[in-house]
């Protein structure tokens, strides 16, 4: 398991492995917040946050998590587009995990996909 962990160390994030790629998204919240996401299946990921953790969900579609010490975004819960179901309207979920958290790991050595989410949403 490779851990991931805020500024103050109040949330642990918990994930298998690094991902195959990273993303960089491009809508005003991740460039705001400087985010590199990295996609995990729900039960690939053990998040510990204490009760001072905090969420913000502008769109009502993505719930993007955050220390509420020390302010880092830690994690969103988002929809994932590519794993839609059969009737196209209910995609499965996945968990984003802002990867410069990753304790020990070198996430520059990812490739990076940009996703243009300024255009997109």
């Amino acid at each position: 398991m490779i851990i991931a962990t805020c500024h103050c160390g109040a949330t642990h994030i918990k994930v298998p492995n690094l991902p195959q790629k990273a993303t960089a998204c491009t809508c005003s919240f991740c460039t705001k917040r400087g985010i590199l996401w990295g996609y995990y299946q729900p039960s690939e990921v053990v998040i510990e946050a204490d009760k001072e953790a905090r969420d913000y969900a502008p769109s009502g579609v993505s719930h993007h998590h955050f220390c509420g010490r020390c302010g880092c975004s830690t994690w969103s819960r988002t929809p994932d587009w590519s794993n839609m179901d059969e009737s196209g309207k209910n995609p499965a979920e996945r968990i984003a995990v802002n990867l410069w958290l990753l304790d020990d790991s070198n996430v520059r050595d990812l490739p990076v996909e940009l996703l243009d989410g300024r255009n997109q949403w």
